[in-house]
């Protein structure tokens, strides 16, 4: 019976151990590369949020629908700039009109409850200027809803069209026009949404209120499913539940007990101090990277690039200066023309279209239909189809 005699050729063997240690080497790389920066592939273009030893970045999760709420985010110097904090006061506070400019007797008012409720004078977004953090705040870099739709709805189709050329504004026809304002509330959906999934890693979410604000409360179960680190304030004792006590579907967010340490905290300060304690744990525990190594679900990207082109059209070099504020070089020529310019209610209808037809050029090419005249999709209008460059609709086959 023949022997087996193995050729243990030392230059074959040099070359195979190569070899091996090479694939050794990358499949190390890879692992170390996707377990530290994710996978990049999966963001497609989307931006994904900051490590958070590199930069903290906070969404402030609070309602916008009274003056607490206003100094709490921006404190008392934004109430008197035009903008979305500007707005909310005259609508809800006609007394703290443009005539008080921080000087009047409706001013130290305020002032008085800040110092009651330990506020600073610049709110949370002086404190997170102070302590190095970067902060997304939407009654400072949003834009308010009512005040753009009711600039709109005074517009008719024919009066806005003929400046469209002018700015591009490609994707917008009469029968959408019309719904100008479901079209507006998407955008603002998308602006948070995209905030909240690719630019903020942490959060500080604003509890008061008897009934909580619905869209703060979805924001904090989304930032608590992407893993963010989030603390919760809250001075008020009123409450649907027994004695005071917060909504456990809320306070559980804040970490893993809901009696020691407390899920709540009374005043901001407070609230960013352990907000400061939650980032070093994660920092620690290796959940820093959580949010930025998840990339969100198909729905959600979507939403989060509306919310994306619409801000990089808004901002052409967003930052904020030392005291929290925004300065106001850091807008793109078009949201200055239409919100600071001579054009009135059209500058600001004009916005909305222009917010719009980003809207509808990502519908179509993410294949998504939009809405038109009585809510039908409009994709099965021929006269969409050419304006919007949309394919000829296909019901899908059924399965047998």
């Amino acid at each position: 019976m023949a022997k087996f005699k193995l050729n243990l050729n030392p230059t074959v063997i040099l070359v195979a151990l190569l070899f091996l240690g090479a694939l050794a080497f990358a499949m190390y790389f890879t692992a170390v590369t996707v377990r530290k920066n994710g996978i990049s592939a999966s963001w497609g273009k989307l931006e994904r949020p900051p490590k958070l030893s590199d930069t903290v970045r906070v969404y402030i999760s609070s309602g916008l629908f009274n003056l607490y709420e206003l100094i709490y985010t921006v404190g008392i110097r934004e109430l008197f700039k035009v903008g979305a904090a500007a707005q909310i006061v005259a609508e809800h506070t006609p007394t703290f009109g443009k005539a008080a400019l921080g000087g009047d007797k409706d001013a130290k008012v305020v002032l008085e409850i800040m110092d009651a409720l330990h506020i600073s004078r610049g709110g949370m977004a002086l404190d997170c200027a102070n302590r190095n953090w970067e902060s997304y705040i939407p009654a400072r870099d949003g834009f308010n809803m009512n005040f753009f739709m009711s600039a709109a709805a005074g517009i008719t189709f024919q009066d806005i069209q003929p400046h469209f050329e002018k700015y591009g504004i490609q994707n917008v026809i009469e029968d959408t026009w019309a719904l100008n304002g479901v079209w507006l509330l998407e955008a603002v959906y998308a602006f948070d949404m995209y905030n909240l999934i690719s630019r903020c890693n942490c959060m500080i979410f604003n509890a008061n209120g008897i009934a909580m604000d619905d869209g703060s409360c979805v924001e904090l179960g989304i930032g608590t499913a992407r893993g963010l680190p989030i603390t919760i304030h809250r001075n008020e004792n009123t409450s649907n539940f027994a004695v005071g006590l917060c909504n456990p579907m809320v306070s559980g967010a804040s970490g893993t007990s809901l009696v020691y340490p407390p899920p709540t905290w009374p005043t901001p300060k407070i609230a960013e101090d352990k907000l400061q304690e939650h980032i070093r744990k994660w920092i620690h525990t290796g959940d820093q990277n959580y949010c930025r190594n998840t990339p969100p679900s198909r729905v959600t990207r979507y939403w989060d690039s509306v919310g994306q082109k619409i801000w990089d059209w808004k901002y052409d070099d967003y930052r904020i200066d030392d005291d929290g504020t925004l300065p106001n070089d850091i807008y793109s020529k078009d949201w200055i023309d239409f919100t600071q310019g001579n054009l009135g209610d059209l500058g600001l209808a004009l916005a909305v279209a222009k917010i719009m037809d980003i809207q509808a050029e990502i519908k179509y090419k993410a294949g998504v239909p939009s809405v038109g005249s009585s809510f039908e999709w409009q994709i099965h209008d021929g006269k969409a189809r050419k304006t919007m460059r949309m394919p000829k609709y296909k019901s899908p086959k059924r399965p047998s």
